[in-house]
């Protein structure tokens, strides 16, 4: 550090540049009042009234009178290193009351005037209130007194206070607290702003004032955005009538020209016409000379760096200083405000090594005022901008002493009456001592002490603290597109306060809605693009709130909390709500008791809180808990482990391990162990590449996902078993006209491609990096099991296939308690190869038989002929009845060589051997004929065509998003190209038409491999 000390007129000397205290101590008391009574009250008659002294004094009681002795104070810029309102005065009175109270003064205004060098009439007013007062000493006749005296402002450093405000610049949020003091007692607040541009104050979207005095709160606020403030004062007939006006400000400009603009630096001497400065000290530190701030803003991901460059320093020029600083989380809304941030800091770095320290007795040096140094010379001053600027200094902060001359004899009299101390001069009737700033700077508060310990920081919240959460009227959840929530602390005060208090001034800041508090996020165990865990606190709710780096404006939701008082052995909250929106929200699982369960059985209410897990809530009823809800519930019941996926919405769950009823936190009835997938409405199980139904249940199995190894053995088993048969029938030619060969049939084809497609999945060893390898090749539906598969239904039941429908077993029997029709359209093929393969049966006769027990049996070739061939004895009997044989044209019995030919008309007995006729009676009449009985067969024809089918795809993305102008192919199921092209902007395919219904493959371009969904549309 360097400076430079001159005192003009005498040999230089390093003066002591400090707030010399008056001679004598304000503290000292007189020890005999007696002898200066007759004195006093002879200087407050009207002829040694205070009007002709350095300080006169006006109260707001005109009735008590009030001699000034002497003043001692500080008048200075706020806000200031120091707290501090802007003036603080300590004044000593002399009255002939010795009964003044305290309780009569405190509050009420006082007009201090004190004279310049101008004219006697030339008065420097200096208007505040009484906050402090104290009766020194008092005898018979007269009473000491000591006032302070501060603005107005000093008044908001009594009330501590919290109080959110929103969506506020600071102009607004300093009106507003200001506002609240208009009409209180007998103050009479006055401010102005003198601003260069008010627009660049940008409205904050939350700004809390936290256990803070409405003093520290507007202080902190000014020092954050550059503003200073001071003020000015202004007289009247009396006391209550003069008023001090705050003047808050940001920029040079704005301060006044003193009231003696020019000011010569000299020595004191009672011959100057103009008061002057007699000592000066220029002094220069080494500080930052430039600042770079930097504050992360989680809405644009973005550190969001502002830097500020200082004054150049040939010093420092090749030594980088600079202050980086991250000033909190989101500091500023824009890059303009953080860099306007960033240089205010700057300034106020320059501002504090660029001062000037002085004394004098320049009576009109006041905070705001700037004035012309005349001859003096400041080697280290900055170089001005313009000429007007040049030895022009604005005046920061001015300590004031000051005494009246109360008179030869009166001074003689409290001298002797005080006793003056040995060798100590008197003091001068007026001193003072003051801190100056070039105008070419600008000003700034101090932020910070010189080890960077900031002097007005944002109220820090030491651990977390609990909130309710709050939303629109009749809303259960009120959030955002992020999530975020809106809170009410419980120490904002106001309509619906949790303290059920109200703001001094009447406003409502606890409404319990959406204007509580700006939007807040909740944290999330997992959070990422697009994925995370998504748990919304809800209306009412209580949660605990984290504050980043402890900054109040800066809230985080990190959880949510039970409250209220829980029942042992029922659901609900014996404290339903509380104040405000608050709810009460006991857990849902317990340990509880339950009067119909012992506490062993672990049933009802009675377990030591087994239960854990996840459980929603229906939005209509989230301040009661008894709607319905999701849940997932895990049972940690030693040796029963059990885990619930449901839903009330038609009692829909999976239930895994230990299966029992249960019913919020009661735990039912056993109901057995495994798995169990029920709902009381529809149900669909659907898999895109094969599904597998399985109760091939096998120790320690080591088996892929798709193993099907027993579906795949006896598919095996029953293609074998078909092409055997197959191949029997058709060297015992009861095969169809044109039939393929065995191994050609669509059975035996059908059979071996589904072991085809079911491959070596019962082998593969899937990897994660293997998407369906170790699948099926399509995808089929396989019920496979050991045991045994029973489908049964007492109502219809429906097995269709399009192509080829296979039953193949060791036995099938097919049963019907009413009708049996086979309706075929090429042809049937009856076969059994008639030898029991198992000698051990019972029964080996293993033909055909066709029986009817009741009713008509009819075997009927309607369009070509019928073969009826036994290689053994034919036996055709009417136990009851006639046997009836004819044709139309021709019938013949042939056995033996002899035959008996009915044709034309005629009979013809051929025999190789004799023919003989027996019968008790022979009667040959005359010719006859005899007519068969009609036979008539229905000509009909069979239209298996149902019209033609239509088909129409659409591609999307896995978001969802229709996948345009993709290249595709469409295949039937033989292979056959149907179409092909681009998609349309709606994902579309063109629409195809096929004559029967078969299956249809899509084959679509993905060259980015983001995977997509296809899904037909009905046309």
């Amino acid at each position: 550090m360097r400076g430079s000390v001159s005192q003009p007129g005498a040999e230089s000397t390093r003066p002591k540049v400090c707030e010399t205290e008056m001679n004598p101590p304000l503290n000292a008391l007189p020890a005999d009042m007696n002898t200066i009574a007759t004195a006093i009250q002879q200087a407050l008659t009207p002829g040694h009234s205070d009007s002709t002294r350095l300080l006169r004094l006006h109260t707001a009681d005109k009735t008590v009178s009030l001699l000034a002795e002497r003043l001692e104070g500080v008048e200075e810029i706020i806000p200031a290193r120091e707290d501090g309102a802007g003036f603080r005065f300590e004044l000593l009175a002399l009255s002939p009351n010795t009964r003044l109270q305290a309780v009569d003064w405190l509050g009420k205004p006082i007009l201090i005037e004190l004279l310049t060098a101008q004219s006697r009439t030339a008065l420097r007013p200096l208007s505040g209130h009484i906050t402090h007062f104290e009766a020194l000493a008092a005898d018979g006749a007269f009473g000491y007194y000591r006032l302070t005296v501060e603005p107005w402002l000093a008044f908001l450093a009594h009330r501590r206070d919290s109080y959110v405000f929103h969506d506020m610049s600071v102009i607004e949020i300093v009106e507003s607290v200001f506002a609240d003091y208009l009409g209180q007692a007998s103050l009479n607040p006055a401010w102005r702003w003198a601003l260069a541009d008010a627009s660049v104050y940008r409205k904050r979207s939350v700004c809390t004032q936290y256990r803070e005095s409405d003093l520290a709160f507007v202080q902190r606020l000014l020092a954050e955005e550059g503003l200073y403030a001071w003020f000015e004062h202004a007289s009247g007939a009396s006391a209550a009538e003069a008023s001090h006006r705050l003047v808050i400000a940001d920029h040079m400009d704005a301060l006044a020209d003193n009231a003696q603009a020019s000011i010569r630096f000299h020595r004191s001497d009672a011959t100057e016409a103009a008061d002057t400065i007699q000592h000066l000290v220029s002094q220069r530190a080494l500080a930052s000379h430039a600042v770079s701030l930097a504050s992360w803003d989680y809405r644009s991901l973005d550190a969001r760096l502002s830097s500020a460059p200082g004054l150049p320093d040939e010093q420092v020029a090749s030594m980088p200083l600079t202050r980086f600083d991250t000033p909190g989380a989101y500091a500023w809304p824009d890059r303009e405000t953080g860099e306007r941030f960033a240089r205010c800091l700057q300034e106020s770095i320059e501002a504090q090594r660029q001062t000037l320290f002085g004394e004098g007795a320049v009576r009109s040096l006041t905070p705001g005022s700037r004035f012309t140094l005349l001859d003096h010379f400041d080697a280290d001053a900055p170089e001005a901008q313009n000429e007007a600027d040049r030895n022009r200094y604005a005046v920061i902060r001015v300590r004031h002493q000051a005494r009246n001359n109360l008179g030869a004899s009166l001074t003689e009299k409290l001298a002797s009456t005080f006793g003056a101390p040995p060798q100590q001069p008197e003091a001068p009737l007026y001193h003072n001592s003051f801190t100056l700033l070039p105008t070419a700077l600008p000003w700034r508060a101090p932020l910070s002490t010189e080890q960077g310990r900031l002097l007005r920081p944002r109220p820090s919240v030491q651990g977390t603290q609990s909130a309710i959460v709050v939303g629109d009227a009749g809303q259960p959840v009120h959030t955002d597109r992020d999530g975020r929530i809106r809170l009410q602390f419980h120490w904002q005060r106001g309509g619906q306060s949790h303290s059920r208090l109200a703001t001094p001034s009447g406003e409502d800041n606890a409404p319990a809605n959406a204007g509580s508090w700006s939007w807040v996020r909740v944290m999330s165990q997992w959070a990422g693009a697009n994925w995370g865990a998504s748990f919304v606190p809800r209306v009412g709710q209580e949660v605990l709130v984290a504050f980043i780096e402890g900054d109040i404006d800066r809230p985080v939701v990190v959880g949510s909390l039970y409250n209220g008082q829980g029942a042992n052995s029922a659901q609900g909250n014996q404290v339903a709500s509380g104040a405000g929106v608050a709810t009460g929200n006991a857990p849902a699982w317990f340990a509880g008791t339950d009067p119909q369960s012992s506490e062993a059985s672990g049933e009802g209410h009675a377990h030591p809180a087994v239960l854990a897990g996840f459980k929603t809530q229906a939005m209509s009823a989230s301040q009661s808990g008894n709607g319905g809800f999701n849940q997932l519930v895990f049972d940690l019941t030693p040796k029963e482990p059990r885990t619930q996926l449901a839903t009330t919405q038609f009692a829909s769950s999976l239930n895994l391990g230990a299966l029992r009823h249960q019913f919020d936190n009661q735990r039912k009835a056993f109901r057995g162990q495994g798995a169990e997938l029920s709902t009381h409405e529809s149900g669909a199980l659907r898999a895109g590449s094969g599904l597998l139904l399985s109760t091939d249940a096998r120790a320690n199995a080591t088996g892929a996902q798709m193993d099907a190894r027993l579906a795949s053995s006896q598919l095996e088993a029953a293609h074998g078993l078909v092409k055997a048969l197959a191949d029997s029938a058709q060297k015992q030619k009861a095969s169809l006209e044109g039939e393929a060969a065995p191994d050609k049939l669509a059975a035996t084809e059908q059979l071996a491609h589904s072991r085809n497609v079911l491959g070596d999945s019962q082998s593969s060893a899937p990897s994660p990096q293997s998407s369906g390898e170790a699948g099926w090749s399509e995808p089929m539906i396989i019920a496979e099991t050991p045991a045994g598969i029973g489908a049964l239904t007492p109502k219809d039941a429906i097995l269709n296939a399009g192509n080829t429908l296979t039953l193949a077993a060791q036995d099938i029997h097919l049963a019907a308690q009413g009708k049996s029709a086979w309706a075929v359209k090429d042809g049937i093929a009856l076969y059994t190869y008639g030898k029991a393969s198992d000698n051990s049966r019972p029964v080996q006769d293993t033909g055909l038989k066709v029986h009817a027990a009741k009713g008509k049996l009819s075997v009927q070739a309607q369009s070509d002929k019928a073969d009826f061939n036994a290689d053994k004895k034919v036996t055709i009997t009417s136990t009851t009845k006639d046997v009836l044989l004819q044709g139309k044209n021709d019938l013949a019995l042939t056995a033996g060589g002899a035959s008996i030919q009915i044709s034309g008309g005629n009979i013809t007995l051929i025999a190789p051997g004799k023919v003989s006729l027996l019968g008790s009676q022979r009667n040959f009449t005359s010719a006859k004929s005899a007519t068969p009985s009609p036979v008539s067969f229905i000509q009909s024809s069979l239209n298996l065509s149902s019209g033609p089918h239509y088909l129409r795809y659409q591609a999307l993305t896995v978001q969802g998003e229709p996948i345009k102008g993709a290249n595709y192919v469409m295949l039937s199921q033989d292979g056959s190209v149907l179409a092909s092209g681009r998609t349309d902007a709606q994902g579309r395919t063109p629409q195809i038409t096929t004559e029967f219904a078969q299956r249809v493959q899509l084959f679509l371009q993905d060259d980015d491999h983001q995977g997509y969904h296809v899904q037909p549309q009905e046309i």
